[in-house]
């Protein structure tokens, strides 16, 4: 989005204020300000076109459907969030049999977290441990490298295009993520049995 797009979109609250008042441009509003960012968030899991304009028309309704009663603080990440979850559904649904290689997967086999099986409680139970786990991890670590991981192992961003983001080499951002995935790992071994 350039400079002057920019200006010619609402402030956040604005947005937020026209769901709450059920006014439709809430929509086209949320769209003219975030829909390449949504895009590449979809694009990174899916790696299609179409699906990822199918994921952004379900974004726009769930975010119609959530807002109200949710207030979201930072509405940029509240998007960012429903627009991952419905493109990883959507990822799940259409590759169930095959083993596609998009950078969620990429991503995952990095820290060796496996997909969660809705249907396998225990699963889902170690899924939360871990969860809560990389939460306490990625409090304790500084601004830059929360960045980093934040965007490799949530948004699923390439390495190149952090390394863009920050203005540094591939390499430097190579380095940063070998390096908490073994503090990682360390982290999540506390305890007794290693948990990813």
């Amino acid at each position: 989005m350039t400079s002057e797009e920019r200006k010619n979109t609402l402030p956040d609250e604005s947005i937020i204020e026209l769901y709450w008042q059920r006014d439709e441009n809430a929509i086209k509003e949320t769209e003219n300000k975030y829909k390449s960012y949504l895009y590449t968030v979809a694009f990174n899991i899916l790696h299609d076109s179409e699906f990822c304009s199918d994921c952004l028309l379900d974004t726009y309704f769930a975010v119609w459907n959530k807002i109200p009663p949710t207030r979201p603080t930072v509405f940029s990440a509240f998007l960012a969030r429903i627009t991952r979850n419905i493109s990883i559904n959507r990822f799940k649904k259409e590759n169930a049999q095959k083993r596609i290689r998009s950078e969620m997967i990429v991503s995952l086999d990095e820290v060796q977290i496996p997909l969660i099986s809705e249907d396998d409680p225990y699963s889902q139970v170690r899924f939360a441990e871990l969860v809560e786990g990389l939460n306490r991890f990625i409090k304790g670590l500084d601004r830059r490298n929360e960045f980093i991981f934040v965007c490799r192992y949530y948004y699923c961003d390439s390495i190149i295009a952090i390394a863009d983001m920050l203005g540094v080499n591939r390499r430097t951002v190579e380095r940063a993520l070998a390096g908490m995935r073994e503090e990682l790992a360390k982290s999540l071994e506390i305890g007794g049995e290693k948990n990813v």
